[in-house]
């Protein structure tokens, strides 16, 4: 078995790992030579370190690089502001 076709193996199963382990679906992995490097975005510290245990019990894997960023949700928007009143309909 080539070390490419051990690459593509290895991406496929952290990304079948990623996918039970981690909320986030914004997560991308890479692998060479056995070493897997993680990035994307995730809305927590608690996904990204799910991220990184969820990779090396996978046969093969040699070393992990998080490169995983986490995105705190936006803070809330006063939206009224925004709502105009409806007019009354005429009555003729």
């Amino acid at each position: 078995m080539t070390q490419l076709a051990t690459d593509i193996e290895l991406s496929e199963n952290a990304a079948y790992a990623l996918h039970y382990e981690v909320a986030s679906q914004l997560i991308k992995v890479a692998v060479e030579s056995g070493s897997v490097t993680l990035t994307g975005e995730v809305a927590d510290e608690a996904d990204k370190e799910a991220a990184e245990k969820a990779v090396p019990y996978i046969r093969g894997v040699k070393g992990i690089r998080n490169y995983i960023t986490v995105i705190w949700p936006p803070e809330p928007v006063d939206t009224t502001r925004f709502i105009e009143p409806v007019p009354a309909p005429q009555v003729t």
